[in-house]
This record gives structure tokens, sequence and C-alpha cells, in this order.
């Protein structure tokens, strides 16, 4: 009989906290539901995706951790709400164990309806998902479709992990409070805090910090590293500001005769100060989930939009045949092989572009280059290519002049000074190109430099070879001969062709090599097609998802923090509209009061990506994607429906504070 007694009154208690628990059971619900599905993708097969299951698995381990703190995140809020609801029982007479066990009920019944109905919206989900997915990543849609066991055991294994851990918490605060504690829990923190200027001087320096690395970092390599740097500087920095920077800014508008005596600010600021200490956790908390959204989101939708991009900058043709270390007539042989074996296929070359040049990487000290066999603190790795004259000619079509001594040069990354030196000779730069000379594997290359040289002649760069082959030895570069050639056929005729001549050049230069010996490479887009939408589809739906659940949890965290501060303020409204306040100027102040506090979390996040994007710029290379303008273009659009996101939301819960600090009765 107690333990019905006690399981009807937690019943109660959820229905009639409906207001706050009805959000929280629908956030634990969408978490269990994303974990099911994203672990169902990691472990399901796709064709090409092995790139798949490794992003997945690795979303699965950022959803469990995440929903970890966020639902103990969440849990605080409802607790807070509830103290003077536990402490009243306990002072009614209800012992603490008694209190305990409604708690229990409370946390199994809340672990029940979020969990079945989390894997059950999982379930009818996941199939969609699933081909989404394929559709993503350009794969057919399989039939093929299982529901796995081991998904259904770890949501149910975290989750009831969560709760347990969840319920241990309350409980803790239970046992160890005593009633008075408890019914002054809900009123912390009301007084005035003080300005805490080494919090504030730490932030300023953190933030500072960030958004130098992410301004200054030139390297890719380097980018990768430093960038989390940035953002633990960037995590520390925004919740020292929000925390003291913010008390400092309310003070001195306080200080602001003013700005301050006029009802609406008075009161704003006024309930802005008293309370700012627990605020400013909130508020660090939305803006960064709110940057964790933009970043997330614009990235992985930048990459998937220039796949093409990408894929016509590493394969800009459809296919591509490399040799090294070839003679003339081996040259000759290779075209003519590549033309007889195109028409047995039955297809037609469109275009056909063939060059000789050599690349090699060094270190750039200043106006100098040297091998990087012992590169130094100060260098900067540098990747060239060489071309004469009349291989300018063969891969671009147009006839360039270059004076002895000089160079023609485009520079991919870098900057080359007018004046240069290589393995001990004098350059100058006589012309700087507008486009790239030829389009291949450097182009997408990631390093601080990047430099494409025209010399003078042909007797110049076996010269450079020669130097090069003595500064390097037997890890020395050899001279490249590249065939870049379009077909009229399908993809998978390409692949065909593909092959066909990769084992024709092997049975050719078997013939024309005594020792057989040789080193090719032959490509083709198509082949790299599946790869790269498997990748790029895989980052972009994970992206998605988790830009759902950073965006679930900044909606729930305003909407609790704004259903909260409601009930506390809604005392001192009334007693503002006891002493003349009329409704108009209620409004206006709680208008003042939420735009002031809500949209500094956004606009913050906003100067986050600001700061963040040369670095994301730079990180994107490494993947391939070296658009500028696209990724400006998505970040701006993810800005900008994230915005009149967060607009909504405001309006929504604005409506909802206003309603409770309105009221005159208690509202649940």
């Amino acid at each position: 009989m107690g333990n019905r007694f006690y399981f009807r009154m937690a019943t109660t208690n959820m229905l009639l906290n409906r207001k706050f628990y009805a959000p929280y059971l629908l956030t634990c619900g969408m978490s269990v539901a994303m974990l099911f599905i994203i672990y169902s993708m990691a472990i399901t097969d796709l064709p090409g995706g092995s790139t798949m299951k490794m992003l997945m698995m690795l979303g699965t381990i950022v959803i469990i951790l995440f929903s970890a703190i966020f639902l103990f995140y969440t849990n605080s809020f409802l607790i807070k709400r509830r103290k003077r609801e536990l402490a009243l029982y306990n002072i009614l007479g209800m012992e603490k164990r008694h209190i305990a066990v409604v708690m229990f009920y409370e946390t199994l019944l809340t672990a029940l309806v979020s969990i079945a109905g989390g894997l059950l919206f999982g379930v009818v989900l996941d199939k969609l998902m699933y081909l989404v997915l394929l559709n993503l990543m350009h794969f057919e849609v399989s039939q093929a479709f299982h529901l796995y066991p081991e998904a259904l055991i770890l949501t149910l294994v975290v989750f009831g992990v969560i709760f347990l851990l969840i319920l241990a918490a309350n409980l803790r605060q239970i046992v160890l409070s005593n009633p008075i504690e408890l019914l002054r829990g809900q009123n912390a923190g009301e007084r005035e805090p003080k300005v805490k200027w080494p919090l504030v001087v730490i932030g300023a320096l953190s933030l500072a910090g960030g958004y130098y690395i992410a301004v200054t970092t030139k390297d890719v390599m380097a980018a990768i590293l430093l960038f989390f740097v940035a953002v633990i500087l960037v995590i520390v920095g925004t919740y020292c500001l929000f925390t003291a920077g913010s008390i400092a800014v309310l003070k001195t508008m306080k200080r602001s005769k003013g700005y301050y005596y006029k009802p609406s600010h008075f009161v704003s600021v006024s309930g802005m100060l008293y309370r700012m200490k627990q605020n400013a956790v909130g508020l660090g908390n939305i803006c960064i989930l709110s940057t964790m959204v933009l970043v997330t989101v614009s990235t992985t939708v930048s990459l998937y939009c220039g796949i093409e991009s990408i894929l016509g900058s590493r394969y800009p043709t459809d296919i591509e045949v490399t040799v090294y270390d070839t003679t003339k007539e081996e040259q000759k042989a290779m075209l003519e092989l590549v033309e007889t074996r195109t028409r047995a296929a039955g297809m037609n070359i469109k275009q056909l572009n063939a060059y000789e040049a050599l690349q090699f990487s060094v270190d750039k000290q200043g106006d100098t280059f040297v091998a990087d066999t012992g590169r130094a603190g100060d260098a900067e790795v540098t990747y060239l290519l060489f071309l004469s004259p009349e291989n300018y000619e063969n891969a671009t079509g147009h006839a360039i002049q270059v004076s002895p001594g000089a160079v023609a040069i485009y520079e991919q990354s870098g900057h080359l000074p007018d004046t240069f030196k290589l393995f001990g000779e004098t350059y100058i730069v006589g012309e700087r190109l507008k486009e790239v000379p030829v389009k291949g594997d450097l182009t997408t290359f990631v390093a601080v430099n990047v430099f494409y040289l025209v010399v003078d002649s042909q007797e110049t760069l076996n010269s450079i070879l020669v130097d090069q082959m003595a500064a390097y030895g037997e890890h020395a570069s050899e001279m490249e001969y590249v065939v870049q050639f379009d077909v009229d056929g399908d993809e998978a005729a390409q692949l065909v062709l593909k092959e066909d001549i990769r084992d024709d050049l092997k049975a050719l230069m078997a013939q024309l090599r005594d020792d057989g010996g040789f080193s090719c490479g032959v490509y083709a887009r198509a082949g790299s097609t599946e790869d790269f939408y498997a990748m790029y589809g895989s980052f972009l739906f994970l992206g998605l998802f988790l830009g759902i659940l950073f965006l679930m949890a900044t909606v729930l965290i305003i909407y609790y923090k704004q259903l909260i501060e409601g009930y506390e303020d809604r005392s001192r409204f009334e007693i503002m509209q006891n002493v003349g306040m009329d409704t108009k100027l209620v409004k206006s102040s709680i208008h003042s009061q939420i735009l002031t506090m809500f949209f500094l979390p956004l606009f913050t996040a906003a100067v986050h990506l600001f700061f963040a994007f040369p670095l994301l710029t730079r990180c994107l290379k490494l993947l391939y994607l070296e658009d500028v303008k696209l990724f400006t273009i998505c970040t701006v659009c993810t800005l900008l429906v994230f915005s009149l996101i967060y607009g909504l939301v405001y309006s929504l819960t604005a409506r909802t504070y206003y309603g409770i600090v309105s009221s005159s009765d208690e509202r649940r």
C-alpha cells in the first residue's frame, strides 16, 4: 500500500510540474532516439562505408558524453524548482527516506517514458535516416535493412546508467540538506555579486589568446593541433567573461544614472545583477552550444556542397596517367598507347594535356630554399613544381617566355620575394601568373607555401633536377610525365579503361626497359567519386545530427531559464505593479531584460564564429576544400537560419515568461 501511495504521489507531482517535465522528457527521448540511430549506422554494413563507420562511432561517443552532461545539467533546473516543495514534504512529516522513494519513482517514470518513447521513435525513424544517409552518400538504396539488437542494448545500458547517476545525485541533495536549506535553495544567489577582476582578466586574456591563434595560424597542420587549444581558451574566456565580465558591465550600467534610473532599465538591470552568478553559467552554456551548432553545420554543409569542386581540383580530368623518369621515346609510346586503348574501348578523347614536371619539398628560410632533411625551427615547409616553357605550353595551350635567370610563378599559398635562392642559385621573379599552370594532386596540398615555377628552359629544369638529386640522394624526386584527358564514356567504362591502360602500360614498359622497373600511377575521377561522397555524406549526416542535438539543448536551456526566472521574478513585478508600474511598463521591462540576456549569447557566438573562420578555413584544406567563397556563403546562411530559430525561441519563451510574471495565481 505504501509503495502504491508513493508511486501515485510521484505521478501526481510530475503531472503538476508538467510545464517542467514535458520538455525534459521530450529531450531525453530525442537523445535516446539519436543514440540508437547513430549507433545503428555505426554497425551497419554499407558499400564503401569504412569512413562512415568511423564517423558514426565518433558520433556515438559524442552523443553519449553530451547526453550525460546535458541531462545532469537540465536535471539541476528541475531540482532547483522543486527544492521548496520537497522541503515542505519534510516539514509536514515525511521522512527523507519517504521523499527518496518518491524521487525514485519519479526518476523511474522519467526513465521508462523517455527510453521507451525514444527507442520507439528511433526504431521508426531509423529506416528513414538509413535511406537519407544512403542518398547523401550516393549509394543505391538497399533493401537489406536490419534492426540491430546491439543498438537497443547499448542505448538501454547508457541511459539506464545516466538515470541511475541522476537519481544518486538527487538523493544526495536530499540526504545532505536540511529543510531550511532546501526552502532557501530556490532563492540562492539573491545577494548582489561583486566584480571578480581576476576572472575578468583571465577571461579577456583567454579569449584574446584563442582569437589570436585562430587568426594568425598559417600552417594547416599546426591549425589542426592548435584548433583544440583555441577552443579551450575560448570556452574558458566565455565562461569567465559571462560570469565576471557581465557583472562588471551591469555595475557600469547601474552607475550611469541617465540609463539606470528609467523604470524599464532599472528593473531589468537590477534583476540581472542580483542573479547574474547563476545566469552567467547558463548564458555561457547557450553561447558555447550556439557556437557548436554554427561550426558543426556550416563546415559539414560546406564540405558536402563542395564535393564537385574538390573532385575538380584533385582530379581535373577523367583520367590521369603519371610515369616517372621517362625518355622522349617512352613518352611518345605512352601517348600512342593511351589513344589506342581509348579507341579500342569505344570512346573518344575530348581533350588531352601532356607535360613533364618536377616537384619536391624544401624548407623556406626567408628568401632561401634549402633541403628539408634538417628542418630549422623557423623554416616553412614549401612544395615546388617546376615546368619548362615547352611543358607549360603543353599543359595550358599558351606560350610563355621567361628571361634567363628568371622564373614565372604562381603562388597557390604563401608569398615568394622578387629574388630568391634555391640550392645556391639566385633567381628573379619575372612574372606572377594569375592561374595555376597545371591541376592535380599538388592543387590540394596543405602547406604554408605551394609554388608553381616556370623556368627559362629545359636545360635549367634539368640542372635543378641534378641539384635536387645531389641534395636529397636516395630520397630525391624524379621527373614525372603526366597525361591528363577526358573521355565521352560513362563512369563504369572509365574505370575499365583505367585498368586496361595500367595493364598495357606495364607490358609496354617491360618491353622498353631491360630491367622492367618503373614507377607509375593511373587514376580516374570516377573511382574516387564514391569515396568522396561516402566521406562527406557521412560528415554532413553526422554534422546535421549533432547540430540538432546541440540546438535542442540550447532551446531547452533557454526555456528552463525563462520558466524558472519567471517564477522568481513574479513577486518582484507584483510589487512594482502595486507601487504604480502599469502592465505596459512591466512588459517593456521584461522585453528589455530578455533581449539583453538571451541575444547576448547569440551575438557572442557570432563573434566566436567570425574569429574562428580563418582557422576553420585552414582545417578544411586538410579535407581538400579550397573554396573559401563557398564556405563563407554556407557559414552566413547557417548563421541566418540559426538566428531565425533563436529568434522564434525567444518569442515563444518571452511570452511564457510574461505570462508567469504577470499572473496572480501559481502556475504549474
